[in-house]
């Protein structure tokens, strides 16, 4: 059975603490005395330590606090950060206590523990250290304040190295969260740390025993974890309020396979997720808005699928400030571009349940397609619509769709297709095993209305459809990058040349030259020239030559 781990850290709070560091000695907090927001107003910072075995090793700890200098005040402004409070630990070892800023926007806090072999005591509950005032100049500017440990001395005092950072622009502590739900199936999370995380306190109109998280399988439950997703379920459109402590930052430790996520208390950017193992599949993070769709952008308070190579940890952060190393994982808006270049199905259920699906697709490699699969099944109820095999996108001149639906009856429509297409492919009703009726997708919509039709097989003509005249269609997309197809048409067998030219009339591209038969072609660019290299941005010109017929074509390349 998989397990997944999740740790959080609380951006910052007036009332309640939260463990940030350990170590075998003591352990260390922070704590927001003053949270005025406004010019002049004071964010109070206080240390925190206890002991948690006895006396500490002698040495120093470095504790650094970096901040945006456009909103808080610096030690080149008037009212530079200060050392408010100083707390002395009985033994005479605490020898001292010095906050500098070496660079502008990052402070160190040095604490000096004693000489070797004295040690200090400290009490197994927490005393304050020293607390640290910040002046607000710009309370329009985030302020960006995060801390984290330094070892300056080679002592390794804590386990952890970690940084806490609030939502940008808010650094209260108490956060309320405002969260939609469409009637029917919904994806989740718990956005704020709360003290009642049980379902139905949060969200008293949910539909009883319709809590589901998933661990290799549904698992019906009664709270909410914040970094969890679930599944839940309403009779009506509600709009609930959540209130709680702020999360600046998850860190989701990932399993193999599929796994449902939220986000914390702010929207996180696909592209801005810390992927240091590069364990997300690209393209397969998925949210749920009465079928599945490719997400750009994780939203506080909503449940998000993603598919893991291999379990590893991932870190979403409120900020993008937090480590300029990090590596992200990549922008499905690329993905999403590249589905444009297929013809597609949009099936639509009474409910205004909606998935669309891809076909008559090509990829350089099989792995690729798998960039394309689909997340388990919605609960029972659902709806839900998907090629064999979990697929978004199919690459086969014969496939099955299977559907799933309490709402009949099911419109479906085809998008994003010429005529070839339309003429080449049928779709079959099946029941069971049994062919029920053959459409044809030139139709302008099919309506299905018996709620037994579960299948559709979709499948490739074996008789090419003959065009009556010579046509070429503008390449799509245009713009583009980094790929476009450029669709034609050849009434009889003709010697066929297609070549691209730059704003200069200069030879970039021959993407064809032979002899083809009668019938609908798709010729494919992908932006480089006869040599293989990637060419720059700009207009381009495709010159098509077939027999007696010519024609060209405009086309804009923009990376």
């Amino acid at each position: 059975m998989k397990s997944k781990k999740m740790r959080w850290l609380i951006c910052f709070f007036l009332t309640g603490f939260f463990n940030l560091l350990y170590s075998q000695n003591f352990d260390l907090q922070f704590r927001l005395d003053q949270n005025d927001q406004t010019v002049g107003g004071i964010y109070d910072v206080t240390v925190q330590m206890k002991s948690s075995g006895g006396d500490i090793a002698p040495g120093s700890s470095n504790l650094v606090f970096t901040y945006n200098p456009a909103a808080l005040e610096t030690s080149n402004d008037a009212n530079p950060p200060m050392l408010q409070t100083i707390f002395r630990f009985s033994g005479g070892n605490y020898n001292t206590l010095t906050l500098t800023e070496p660079v502008t926007g990052r402070l160190s806090l040095n604490i000096d523990l004693g000489g070797i072999n004295n040690g200090t005591t400290i009490s197994n509950s927490f005393v304050d250290v020293a607390t640290i005032r910040f002046i607000i100049k710009n309370p329009a500017e985030s302020a960006n304040l995060s801390w984290r440990t330094t070892f300056p001395n080679g002592m390794v005092l804590f386990d952890d190295d970690q940084t806490t950072l609030p939502p940008a622009g808010n650094l209260a502590g108490q956060m309320s969260i405002q969260q939609s739900f469409d009637v029917g199936w919904n994806l989740i999370g718990l956005p704020v740390t709360v003290e009642d995380n049980n379902y139905l306190a949060l969200y008293p109109n949910a539909n009883p025993n319709t809590l589901f998280s998933y661990n290799s399988g549904y698992k019906l439950e009664t709270t909410l974890m914040p970094g969890e997703g679930y599944w839940i379920n309403f009779t009506s459109v509600e709009t609930t309020t959540v209130d709680g402590l702020g999360i600046g930052q998850l860190i989701i430790d990932l399993q193999t396979g599929w796994n449902l996520i939220s986000s914390p208390s702010c929207d996180v950017a696909v592209a801005n997720i810390d992927d240091p193992g590069s364990v997300i599949v690209p393209g397969t993070i998925f949210g749920y808005a009465g079928g599945y769709f490719l997400a750009t952008t994780l939203e506080a308070g909503k449940g998000y699928w993603i598919n893991a190579s291999a379990a590893g940890p991932i870190t979403l952060n409120c900020t993008t400030t937090t480590n300029p190393l990090a590596k992200m994982s990549p922008d499905q808006a690329d993905f999403k571009t590249a589905l444009s270049d297929f013809p597609a199905l949009t099936i639509t259920d009474a409910a205004d349940g909606k998935q669309t699906l891809y076909f008559d697709a090509t990829f350089e490699d099989d792995y690729a397609r798998d960039h394309y699969r689909l997340p388990p099944r919605a609960p029972a109820g659902a709806f839900d619509a998907r090629f064999s095999g979990d697929y978004l996108v199919s690459t086969s001149e014969e496939d099955v769709v299977f559907v799933q639906s309490n709402h009949y009856p099911l419109e479906i429509s085809l998008e994003n297709s010429d005529p070839e297409i339309s003429r080449l492919y049928k779709l079959t009703t099946l029941k069971g095993n049994v062919e029920i009726q053959k459409y044809s997708l030139s139709q302008s919509r099919i309506i299905i209305t018996d709620p037994g039709i579960t299948k559709l097989a979709l499948s490739k003509s074996g008789s090419p459809v003959i065009p009556k005249k010579f046509a070429v269609e503008q390449n799509y997309p245009n713009p583009f990058n980094p790929t476009t197809k450029i669709r034609y048409a050849l009434p009889e067998p003709a010697k066929v040349k297609i070549v691209i030219y730059n704003s200069l009339g200069q030879k970039v591209r021959t993407l064809v030259s032979g002899e083809q038969t009668a019938g609908y072609y798709t010729a494919v660019w992908d932006a480089t020239n006869d040599a293989g290299n990637r060419v720059s941005s700009g207009l381009y010109l495709l010159r098509i030559k077939a027999g007696e017929h010519q024609a060209f074509k405009k086309m804009m390349l923009m990376r």
